[in-house]
């Protein structure tokens, strides 16, 4: 039998953040009106925030040609918001907070951001316990 080589917890969730916000960028661009035919396309980029590590998630413009990632701002979204999706109509980012304890509960978070149509800056709505 052969050892697999299996991908840490923290791997497999910042794989899946990016192949999800790339699906929920282009569904974001069919809700508001067609895909861009621009060569820069904007992310959002969940991180672990453990001691002064980031503030959470990022804002990235990946220009699609040369492959080149320009840092456009970050925003602070609370402790390591590591899993991102974005609403099918493209309005609205979740954040998934990974802590052991949201309000003196033994549980997560999830917060909720508008997506600006415009510049694409986020503005936060909501948080709730993930239970």
């Amino acid at each position: 039998m052969t050892d697999h080589l299996e991908p840490s917890r923290r791997d497999f969730l910042a794989a899946s953040a990016l192949g999800l916000i790339g699906i929920g960028r282009h569904a974001r661009e069919l809700a508001v009106g067609g895909l861009s035919h621009s060569d820069n396309e904007l992310l959002y980029v969940g991180t672990y925030t453990e001691g002064d590590r980031s503030e959470g998630i990022h804002l990235v413009r990946l220009d699609t040609r040369s492959g080149e990632l320009r840092l456009v701002g970050s925003l602070n979204a609370g402790p390591n918001p590591s899993f991102l999706a974005i609403h099918p109509n493209g309005r609205v980012l979740y954040a998934v907070n990974e802590i052991t304890e949201h309000n003196g509960r033994a549980t997560g978070a999830v917060v909720a951001f508008a997506i600006s149509s415009d510049s694409g800056e986020l503005t936060r709505l909501n948080e709730q316990p993930s239970e």
